[in-house]
């Protein structure tokens, strides 16, 4: 198991803290920072080596696809 502070290798040879990583790549078996999934496309190729970890990241990836729709951002919905 993976705790925050670890530190991870990640694409392009760098190191960086398992917090910072949203994805983990099987193919290379290093980890991705959210620029790195951008740049290499791999949601765009719906890359079936991508592993998802939880993170921020995939939660504002939704919210962001469901506001795009035209659906309600549930979270800033304030009731009075």
């Amino acid at each position: 198991m993976k705790y925050p502070n670890d530190i991870v290798k990640i694409l392009f040879g760098s190191e960086t803290y398992y917090r910072k990583c949203p994805a983990f790549c099987k193919h290379h078996l290093l980890y991705l920072t959210a620029k790195q999934i951008s740049q290499k496309k791999c949601l765009a190729k719906q890359c079936k080596y991508l592993c998802k970890i939880e993170h921020d990241y995939w939660k504002m990836r939704e919210r962001k696809k469901r506001l795009k729709k035209g659906g309600v951002d549930n979270e800033n919905t304030s009731y009075r």
